[in-house]
């Protein structure tokens, strides 16, 4: 699984000293300011696949290959890229004699102790360099994890300078990186650098200090803090962020397990929409947007109806010790989140008690040891199938104490994921994936409550901000001005 920051990942701007005067209008622009990030730069993760992560490996490397929908390749840096052997060699002749390169690339990706790469490259059999330009990666056995996990090598593009829309790569220092407008502009930002803050917590003591112009975010509680301040603007970046609410089943294998099924009944996620408003993109039934080519049209129709249950069925559980549903302390989002799903529960006869853990104890406790009854979790889905696979397959006892993902068992979900995995044919594949998320469905882990907004909050003196998806984040700075003062 990615090394998930799982409460908040935080994106700022922070202006420097430099501007722009437009004599005709009589006003003077910023001509430079930050992005503040919390992903080290130069050391870009290499599942970066959304948000500022995605966007800064995009600009300092290169990707081995994309795999389109029709399984064919497409790369920056090969000439060809052809599947053989019944799907167990990968032959790749590129552009530039830089095999050796790409070749110790991919090793250092195969040696990662992240879960999603463990996982993933246990058919891996070796990568071997046969010409300057031309290597040939060998599996066990065709394997779309692998193939979809080896496109994410990072090539470095080294002094190249790459361009993202109107900014090119300018400079690359060991904690930032520099872009530069191609053609400077008398009224708009000409330089946009991202600088390295690894403390959220410090970026928003900036921003409501000054020093920062615009801040960009996932976390809920910081949004409320800021909301109320009357010098900055707001505005919505829709995410991939699946919100779910999770069991230990692992842990509770000898208490009786809530009736998922019946919880679900009750959950008006409505409610949810009226109380966070527009951080909410859209109810959740299924771990997959209707807008992947991995969603089924059969799943349409999942609504749960709202039931009343008698007293006999909220007796069934009334006799179960209570449950606890623990949160980030201080996270208001995540508490009034709680409190609406402690309410459902009791409709069913659960006791459900909120448990507040300060941050420290989330990413040790919860997230490492996995320490925890109840959870609300945030997790990216912006793959289906890579995510479904490595949140919902079974792991093993070493790999659960190494990092995190839903502490969810069930043999036929394993048996269909990986059914789907080894299928070559993207009609099979899909179809034993719809089959396995069927089955979580009946057999669910928890609740899918909804996808998530990322908020973002600016200063009003910087316009024309056209934001559309976190992994097109510098293209939407292209016509940003960001108005100093009046003479």
């Amino acid at each position: 699984m990615k090394k998930n920051k799982l409460v908040s990942v935080v994106f700022l701007l922070l202006f420097l000293s430099c501007s722009c005067s437009d004599e005709k209008n009589n006003k003077i622009y910023k001509d430079e300011f930050t992005i503040a990030t919390d992903v080290p730069i130069g050391e870009v993760s290499f599942d970066a696949t959304s948000g500022i992560g995605a966007n800064l490996k995009d600009l300092l490397f290169y990707p081995l290959f994309f795999v389109e929908e029709d399984g064919s390749y497409q790369s920056p840096l090969a000439k060809n890229i052809e599947l053989l052997n019944e799907g167990k060699t990968l032959s790749i002749e590129l552009k530039d004699n830089n095999a050796e390169e790409v070749k110790n690339s991919i090793l250092k990706l195969v040696s990662s102790n992240v879960y999603n790469f463990k996982v993933s490259f246990k058919n891996f059999l070796g990568v071997f360099v046969m010409a300057p330009n031309k290597l040939k990666i060998e599996f066990k056995r065709y394997d779309r994890l692998l193939i979809q996990q080896l496109g994410s090598v990072n090539i470095s593009k080294g002094q190249e300078r790459s361009s993202t829309g109107e900014f090119e790569l300018y400079k690359q220092e060991e904690d930032s990186v520099i872009l530069k407008r191609k053609k400077l502009s008398q009224s708009e930002i000409n330089y946009i650098k991202v600088k390295l803050i690894p403390s959220y917590r410090l970026a928003i003591r900036e921003f409501v200090s000054g020093s920062i112009d615009l801040l960009l975010y996932t976390s809920a509680n910081d949004y409320d803090i800021i909301s109320d301040l009357p010098e900055y603007s707001f505005d919505i970046l829709k995410g991939d962020t699946l919100f779910v609410l999770v069991e230990n089943q692992l842990r509770n294998k000898f208490k009786k397990s809530i009736d998922w099924l019946k919880l679900n009944e009750v959950m008006d996620r409505k409610k949810l929409v009226s109380i966070y408003g527009s951080l909410i993109s859209e109810e959740a039934f299924v771990p997959v947007k209707k807008s992947s080519i991995w969603y089924d049209p059969s799943w349409d129709s999942i609504k749960f109806k709202k039931s009343n249950f008698s007293d006999s069925l909220k007796n069934t559980l009334s006799n179960n010790s209570h449950r606890e549903l623990s949160f980030i302390a201080d996270q208001i989002v995540y508490e009034l989140l709680g409190r609406q799903i402690k309410r459902w529960a009791q409709e069913i006869g659960v006791d459900l008690r909120l448990k507040p853990v300060d941050l420290n104890s989330y990413y040790t406790s919860i997230l490492e040891k996995h320490e925890y009854d109840l959870l609300i979790l945030p997790l990216n889905f912006d793959n289906p199938f890579l995510s479904t696979y490595l949140n919902f397959r079974s792991r093993s006892l070493e790999d659960k104490k190494s990092t995190f993902n839903i502490d969810y068992e069930n043999k036929k979900v394993d048996e269909l994921l990986d059914k789907a995995r080894y299928e070559r044919s993207f009609k099979d594949s899909k179809a034993y994936f719809v089959e396995a998320v069927n089955l979580i469905l009946k057999e669910p882990p928890g609740a899918f409550l909804f996808w998530s907004n990322i908020p973002i909050v600016y200063r009003k003196g910087c316009s024309n901000l056209e934001f559309d998806s976190p992994n097109n984040f510098f293209l939407s700075l292209e016509k940003v001005s960001c108005l100093v003062s009046k003479n």
